[in-house]
């Protein structure tokens, strides 16, 4: 199974960087970069709630499902 994240387009979009997104939140660089990095395997509810509350979000909305047979073929 893999989880896509979709914060690095949402930031983008929104023109946030890090600093903002941080201050924002509540939450530090590292665990903002990971998870857009896709280097997290668990996520506090906590966090997901930051993120929803900034961008008057689902959870759903921050990531993509791909099943682990499809991932391996993105890449």
């Amino acid at each position: 199974m893999a989880l896509i994240s979709k914060i690095p387009e949402m930031k983008r979009s929104r023109g946030l960087g890090y600093l903002r997104l941080e201050r924002a939140t509540g939450l530090s660089r590292s665990t903002l970069q990971d998870i857009c990095t896709e280097r997290t395997t668990r996520f506090d509810a906590a966090t997901l709630d930051a993120l929803c509350r900034v961008w008057f979000c689902q959870p759903g909305d921050l990531f993509e499902y791909v099943p682990d047979h499809l991932a391996d073929k993105r890449g």
